[in-house]
């Protein structure tokens, strides 16, 4: 396992290391967002998360908390689930997280299964959902610090950039579908975020830096997007079904 699952995923593993469905994930993780990062806290009962600089400093904008009463870990995902109501035995989903143990992130899911049932309907729905999942990477901060090593995107050359244009557009055309259905898709600034986030997962799947905000992407679509060789590229692109 990489260094994220490494040093803030507490998990109780058995000698062979294989994932329990009884296993509780907890730890803090950072998403790169147009500005900074939005830090999460995940604890027993509890998510938190709020806005940070670039530098981790906090903003000084509302912390978000949300209630846990339980983790429910499958094979593909963990759902982080609150009780409707205090002795009742309907749950609804307060988030979908998803990794393996060769990714270096945790991916916030965005298309998850939205639904308040008992605790078997959810398990079951999840363990028959065979839909691509989809979602925003979260990193430790040793992760981070690791990932910023990478090519910078200054040092992309115009055959890189092709390379990562239909990287990103392959990319989309699998995710955009599955986020339009989802609960995310509409809320004030997501749509633009989820952009945001595909092409800093393009970046790192190509080798480059992902840990970029608003005005360096900026930067680096504007140096080629005016290139001829790009626009023909990306007519190509859109031809494609």
């Amino acid at each position: 396992m990489k260094g994220l699952l490494h040093t803030t995923i507490l998990l109780s593993f058995l000698l062979n290391c294989q994932p329990q469905k009884d296993e509780v994930l907890l730890g803090k993780f950072y998403m790169v967002n147009k500005s900074g990062f939005v830090e999460f806290t995940i604890t027993k009962d509890s998510l938190f998360n709020k806005h940070l600089f670039p530098d981790f400093r906090p903003k000084r904008n509302k912390k978000r908390s949300y209630f846990i009463n339980k983790q429910v870990r499958l094979d593909d995902r963990v759902l982080l689930l609150e009780k409707k109501e205090k002795d009742s035995d309907l749950y609804t989903t307060v988030m979908t997280l998803s990794y393996t143990d060769k990714d270096n992130y945790i991916k916030q899911v965005v298309n998850s299964i939205d639904t308040i049932a008992n605790l078997e309907t959810i398990i079951r729905l999840n363990e028959n959902d065979e839909r691509p999942l989809v979602g925003f990477h979260w990193y430790s901060k040793e992760e981070i610090v690791s990932l910023e090593k990478k090519r910078p995107i200054e040092n992309m050359t115009l055959n890189e950039f092709k390379s990562f244009q239909k990287a990103l557009f392959k990319k989309i055309k699998i995710a955009l579908p599955e986020f339009l259905k989802s609960s995310f898709n509409g809320v004030y600034g997501m749509n633009s975020s989820f952009n945001f986030q595909m092409v800093l997962q393009t970046l790192l799947r190509e080798g480059f830096n992902p840990i970029q905000n608003s005005k360096t992407i900026d930067a680096l679509f504007k140096k080629y997007l005016e290139n001829p060789e790009i626009k023909e590229l990306m007519e190509d692109l859109k031809k494609q079904k």
